[in-house]
């Protein structure tokens, strides 16, 4: 029976203002847990849940993550960026502006 070993590490937490910046849809875990407030479990989740419901589209897309709530997100955000482009499914969690339809 083989047993997996696991070593622990600090990260190093960004500076805000700094000139990297993760896109929602792409980070991975090691780049999640990179940010402040953001541990490995949470971090695990918002990949899982990108995985599991697509794209989050724009940061406020993580709300809908379990553990992102509004001040999470504000404190994370100025290490984010969105594409938001080809292929990317609206988020639920943003209004839709898109013009209405005229009856006929």
């Amino acid at each position: 029976m083989s047993h997996a070993t696991f070593t622990l590490c600090q990260v190093d937490e960004m500076e805000p203002g700094g000139s990297r910046r993760f896109d929602v849809d792409r980070a991975s875990v090691a780049e999640w847990v990179r940010l402040p407030g953001i541990g490995p479990s949470l971090a695990a989740r918002i990949v899982a849940d990108r995985d599991a419901h697509g794209p989050f589209v724009a940061p406020e897309g993580l709300l809908r993550v379990r553990g992102i709530g509004p001040k999470i997100l504000e404190k994370i955000r100025p290490f984010l960026t969105a594409r938001g482009g080809a292929g990317a499914t609206p988020d639920s969690t943003r209004p839709d502006t898109s013009p209405a339809k005229p009856r006929r």
